[in-house]
């Protein structure tokens, strides 16, 4: 038994990632940065707003052409927050107005021909895009300093499943479909030379300047000490009269700055440990524990306790294991209840599919490989195959959440496992069975659509997780390591809505279709089951 809960909890721990795609040459692929500039009417005050990381597309070589459209709206979000929260008077006059978000892209091996870029002069037929697009960073930010600009950076994520999310894919000729924008952030600004944003810079900056009506005012001299006001702690401020002395009042904030820019970048190098999958989690884990030591958020803890609730799940049916194994022992020590078997199992005989709106079109089944442990009454199997899901039938929707009369069925096979547990009644050679578990669907193999008309332009996912109850038998021939079983299988698989999933309608190949809803919340039906079993 102990055995074969610690086989489930790695079988389940390792079912949580997925694998990556393999990435374009990197001369090639394109990479974007992001800024805005902003200004009061009268010029005494201007700055430029620009992306922490240069974003480089992974997993193709040329860029979709909306992509630049919905990353500019996605970083005008934070832009209009900044504009919100940079307010100090009342009149818009002498408060901050901003200019159009901007997105410099590079893209392929053909710099000379392709940059209408400003900022390329530096440029050499050596660069490859990612050196390329930071040479124009790097001039693109001197000019503006030069010519009075007040730099900040902030960091910005693309919300790729955001509203904009048609902008995050393109199309791929090699297998004619469309396909998820992978994005990399890279290259990070030192915050030793551009000062990271934080929200009262730019009010504390206009409060020095004053209002375009207070006669008081200079000919718009700024007081560079006041733009970083916002930022000094009580005990700072508390204490500023021995600070006047020092030789450098500012070097607890630029520490302070530095930290958040390394703790940062460890928190990217945790990220991407953690998509690579279970077995990165512990190193993963260790880079988030770095940075919430340099600077301390909420958002890295929640990463941290992620992860500790993963491993701690572990233990704990490791533990649960070891704790049933030895009361076991001690109620049974002879082993007169103990079954464990390895076996092979069909599931999709007698299906019942009433529940189901599309009955007739269903045939979901099984082919599993697994073990299982009967034992003082309790059960506990354990399993990986092959498995069929039932068709799930969509509502068809156009842009802007147009629908249509239409409705397709999609059905995916996948490699997935299985966990259950429950409790037996054990009579000499036969076990009696009832346990509750699930089937997870791990590794897609193929999505087919059986609505003549339509089809995928990717390869997407569609529900995965099956719970099941399981009631059954299991007979061992006397006088043998052999035997057969029999299981009755009560199936549920939660439904989708509101999905943005791409369709092609082949009579109207140039418009755009997408999966929204299926036409049941849940998917539940039975069906039946044989095994051969071998004892262990």
């Amino acid at each position: 038994m102990k055995k074969i809960l610690s086989l489930a909890a790695v079988l389940l721990l390792c079912s949580s990632r997925s694998w990556a795609q393999e990435p374009a040459p990197a001369g090639e692929q394109p990479v974007y940065f992001v800024y805005a500039t902003g200004q009061r009417t009268d010029q005494k005050l201007k700055v430029l707003i620009i992306s922490t990381h240069i974003l480089r597309g992974r997993n193709f070589a040329f860029p979709y052409q909306p992509t630049t459209v919905s990353m500019s709206l996605d970083f005008n979000e934070i832009i209009t927050r900044i504009g919100q929260n940079e307010r100090h008077f009342s009149t818009e006059y002498d408060n901050i107005h901003f200019n159009p978000v901007q997105v410099e892209e590079l893209y392929g091996g053909y710099l000379r021909w392709n940059i209408q870029l400003q900022y390329h002069g530096d440029l050499t037929s050596s660069d490859n895009s990612l050196s390329a697009i930071e040479k124009v960073r790097a001039a693109l930010i001197e000019d503006h300093i030069r010519k009075g600009y007040r730099v900040y950076q902030v960091r910005f994520t693309p919300l790729v499943d955001g509203e904009n999310l048609s902008g995050y894919r393109y199309y791929d000729a090699g297998t004619s479909s469309y396909k998820n924008l992978v994005l990399d952030k890279v290259s990070p600004l030192s915050p030793l030379w551009i000062t990271p944003y934080m929200k009262g810079d730019i009010k504390g900056i206009l409060a020095g300047i004053g209002s375009s009506l207070d006669h008081r005012s200079s000919g718009g001299g700024i007081v560079i000490e006041d733009a970083g006001s916002s930022r000094k702690s009580s005990s700072y401020s508390s204490n500023s009269s021995s600070k006047k002395t020092s030789e450098d009042p500012d070097k607890w904030k630029r520490q302070a700055e530095l930290n958040m820019w390394q703790a940062g970048n460890l928190e990217a190098e945790g990220d991407a440990l953690y998509q690579r999958g279970t077995i990165f989690y512990p190193q993963a884990l260790e880079k988030y524990r770095q940075a919430q030591q340099l600077y301390a958020t909420s958002r890295v803890q929640s990463k941290i306790n992620n992860i500790n609730g993963l491993v701690g799940g572990v233990k704990l049916i490791l533990d649960a294991g070891e704790s049933v194994e030895k009361a076991i022992e001690t109620a049974d020590p002879q082993k007169k209840t103990r079954f464990v078997q390895g076996f092979v199992n069909y599931t999709g005989l007698l299906g019942s599919y009433g529940n189901i709106t599309n009955p007739h079109a269903q045939n979901p089944m099984g082919a599993f490989f697994g073990f299982n442990g009967h034992r003082m009454f309790l059960s506990f199997e354990t399993r990986i195959g092959y498995i069929v899901s039932p068709v799930y039938e969509y509502t068809v929707g156009g842009l802007n959440n147009t629908t249509t009369s239409d409705r397709v069925g999609v059905q995916q096979s996948s490699l997935g496992l299985g966990l259950s547990g429950g409790l037996n009644i054990p009579l000499r050679d036969l076990v009696i069975y009832g346990m509750y578990g699930f089937d997870l669907m791990v590794i897609p193999l193929s999505n087919e659509v059986l609505t003549p008309g339509f089809s995928l332009e990717d390869d997407p996912t569609f529900p995965s997780f099956i719970t099941k109850w399981t009631f059954g038998a299991v007979y061992r021939f006397p006088r043998t390591r052999i035997g057969l079983g029999i299981q009755y299988n009560l199936n549920t698989i939660k439904g989708e809505e509101d999905r943005s999933e791409p369709v092609i309608n082949n009579k109207y190949p140039d418009e755009h279709y997408y999966l929204r809803t299926t036409t049941d919340e849940q998917y539940k039906f039975n069906n039946a089951g044989v095994s051969f079993i071998w004892m262990l």
